[in-house]
C-alpha cells in the first residue's frame, strides 16, 4: 500500500519536499516507517513525529494494520530537531 506524509517543521533546515510518498505493507510497525522515512530525508528518527488523524504514533511497535492506516491515507511528519542532544540530555 502507499500512503504520503505531509512534511511540516519550524526549522529552516527542512527537507526541500513538502511530501513524501512510501510503499509499505500492512505489517510495517511505527519504528519501520521511520526507518524508512530516515533512509529517504536523512531525519533521524528521534526528530520525526507522526501523526495520523490527529493522533501522535507514539507507540512503534504498533502496525500499520493495528492503527487502521491503509492504501492512500496521509500522515503528518513533524520535524523536530534536539539540537545538542541525541535524545539525551547534554548535562
Amino acid at each position: 500500500m502507499r500512503i504520503t506524509f505531509n512534511i511540516a517543521a519550524d526549522e529552516e533546515d527542512i527537507p526541500e519536499q513538502d511530501l513524501l510518498s512510501l510503499e509499505v505493507a500492512l505489517d510495517t510497525t511505527v519504528g519501520i516507517l521511520k526507518e524508512s522515512v530516515q533512509a529517504e530525508l536523512q531525519l533521524p528518527k528521534t526528530s520525526q513525529h507522526l501523526y495520523h488523524n490527529g493522533l501522535l504514533l507514539s507507540d512503534e511497535s504498533k502496525t500499520m494494520q493495528q492503527l487502521q492506516i491503509g492504501d492512500g491515507d496521509m500522515l503528518a511528519l513533524h520535524i523536530r530537531h534536539t539540537m545538542g542532544r541525541l535524545g539525551l540530555s547534554a548535562e
